[in-house]
This record gives C-alpha cells, sequence and structure tokens, in this order.
C-alpha cells in the first residue's frame, strides 16, 4: 500500500512525458550494452589474442579513461543546458566504435589489432561519457521535484534490468558465435545493432 501511490505517480508521469521515457530506455540500452561489451573485450584480449592479464587489463582501462574524457567534455558541450546533440554524437560515436571493432580480418581476425583495438576502446569510452552524462542531468533536471529522486531510481532499478539481460544476450550470442565458428568480433557488431 505504501509504495502503490509512488508507483503510480511515476507511471502517470512515464505516460505523459515521452522525452522521459525515452532517456530512460537510452540509459537502459547504455548499461545493457557496456555489460555486454567489458566481457566481449575480455575475451578478446584473453581467447583471440591470447594476451596476459595485463595488456586485456589495459584493453578495459581505456574504456574507464575515454569515459572520463567523454563525461568532462559532455559537460563543457552542455554547459548550462541540455544540448541534445550532445547525447545523438555519443550514441552514433558508440555505433561506429562498436562497428570498427566487429571487422574481422588478418592472423587475430581482427583489422585494428591490439594498439587500434586501444584507441577505438578509447573513443568508444569517450562518447559513451558524450551520451550517459546529458542522459542522467536530463533524468535529474526534466521531472517535477516530488518525482526526481523517484525517477532516479525508477533509472537504476531500469539499468540494472539491462545489465542483467546482458548476460543472457553475451551467451546466447558467443555461443552462436562458437557454433558458425567465427571470432568474438560478432559480440561487437550486436552491441552496435542495439
Amino acid at each position: 500500500a505504501f509504495l502503490q501511490p509512488h508507483a503510480g505517480a511515476i507511471k502517470r508521469l512515464l505516460r505523459a512525458d515521452i522525452a522521459v521515457r525515452r532517456a530512460l530506455l537510452g540509459s537502459t540500452l547504455c548499461w545493457l550494452v557496456a555489460a555486454t561489451v567489458q566481457p566481449a573485450v575480455n575475451a578478446r584480449g584473453k581467447l583471440q589474442w591470447l594476451e596476459d592479464n595485463r595488456w586485456t587489463s589495459l584493453l578495459v582501462m581505456v574504456i574507464s579513461a575515454g569515459i572520463a574524457a567523454g563525461s568532462v567534455l559532455a559537460g563543457w558541450f552542455s554547459r548550462h543546458s541540455f544540448q541534445p546533440w550532445v547525447p545523438r554524437l555519443g550514441a552514433w560515436g558508440m555505433v561506429a566504435c562498436l562497428a570498427m571493432l566487429a571487422i574481422p580480418a588478418g592472423e587475430k581476425q581482427h583489422l585494428l589489432g591490439y594498439w587500434g583495438s586501444i584507441v577505438a576502446l578509447t573513443l568508444l569510452g569517450g562518447f559513451t561519457g558524450l551520451f550517459a552524462v546529458p542522459l542522467n542531468v536530463f533524468l535529474q533536471s526534466r521531472p517535477p521535484a516530488g518525482l526526481k529522486g523517484r525517477t532516479v531510481a525508477t533509472q537504476n532499478l531500469l539499468n540494472w534490468v539491462g545489465i542483467f539481460i546482458s548476460t543472457g544476450i553475451y551467451w546466447a550470442a558467443n555461443s552462436l558465435l562458437g557454433l558458425l565458428h567465427w571470432p568474438n568480433n560478432g559480440l561487437f557488431a550486436l552491441t552496435a545493432l542495439l
């Protein structure tokens, strides 16, 4: 009984405000893709390229460095107001980077190789920061005062649902790639499609 009025208020907000619905969906999809990309990066380093822990960890670390830089840029581009082109640039940049990471070629079945992947993963992180930061700011500022906290709580719940779903997507995609004898680059193509 205590939760019902709160849930009803969020449902009414989501029915009435398409921009908030889209931002919540975008945030959830971003976390779903991120949770699919990280094990794909680890698999690329350890299984596809046979790198040790140090060099595989560097692949993951540069994504984080890129996110930090992209977050700063998102704040700088947005200044004091939400700029819709910033998350759009971030989304299309993520798609482009994921598509580049998916291209197979050469001895280790990847066009960019290790060092090219470092650059692409850093850019992927940067575009992720450009995408995620404005969405978070929008979801904290757009709802009415009494629903801001509940909207953020709904966002967090949906983000975890996306992360949970990503485990099934990763498992199914990885199994399919194994059956087809394709390199794990295909996981990046799938995330680009998502």
